[in-house]
């Protein structure tokens, strides 16, 4: 539900902006004008296609207890995701990194084009298995791991 809602306020807006960041700094106010929470966007990289959006007072965390094990912003993770990808033009992702429902002290989500994350998991797997493998191959010869 969320992502056609960010999906359909892109639409709404797209007409009146000029660049993508206008079209962030809309949503900013246009979302803490009607009490979602006090959006602020924060390491905006327009040719990557990357950030950070902060969500102080999240109309989605206000009546929850501050003990989960998860982030719960499940609603706002989807709009972004909606907007963005409208907005980007590709499809993007939108990972939601601190939440006011586990204790921290705002919610902060990360965005970026989906083949991206893919890319750098594959790049941490990667470094991980040649680590790996190299430690084995160490051992086996009887050297010292550096």
């Amino acid at each position: 539900m969320g992502k056609f809602c960010g999906e359909r306020s892109y639409h709404r807006i797209a007409r009146e902006i000029r660049s993508e960041r206008e079209a962030l700094q809309f949503l900013s106010q246009w979302k803490s004008q009607e009490n979602w929470g006090e959006l602020t966007l924060h390491e905006i990289n327009f040719e990557r296609k990357t950030g950070k959006i902060m969500v102080k007072k999240s109309f989605e965390t206000r009546t929850l207890s501050k003990n989960h094990e998860s982030a719960q912003c499940h609603f706002f993770n989807g709009f972004f995701r909606g907007f963005l990808t409208e907005l980007f033009g590709k499809p993007m992702m939108v990972t939601e990194e601190k939440c006011v429902a586990k204790g921290d002290p705002q919610c902060e989500f990360r965005f970026t084009p989906t083949i991206n994350r893919y890319l750098e998991e594959a790049i941490r797997t990667r470094d991980k298995i040649v680590q790996e493998m190299v430690k084995k191959h160490i051992e086996e010869e009887g050297e010292e791991t550096p």
